[in-house]
């Protein structure tokens, strides 16, 4: 999983089973992530499990944003 959040855009990636999820969200879309996961979960066609949800939700709630990248590293 990849948190990275700068200039208040925030990307939370998960990868499960050969597939990508990837949410980008706002600052002020935070709470609303959550709700979002469960869409997920809820949706048959999906490889993402209410397991999968609680475990991504947990990490948005607990985990720190990965260090915007310096704007001078030429890499």
């Amino acid at each position: 999983m990849t948190w990275f959040a700068q200039d208040g855009l925030n990307l939370l990636t998960h990868a499960i089973k050969g597939h990508q999820y990837v949410v980008l969200f706002s600052d002020d879309q935070r709470s609303q992530v959550p709700n979002f996961l469960g869409r997920w979960a809820a949706n048959p066609g999906l490889n993402f499990t209410w397991a999968d949800a609680a475990i991504l939700a947990n990490r948005l709630n607990h985990s720190q944003p990965l260090p915007a990248a310096d704007p001078d590293c030429p890499f």
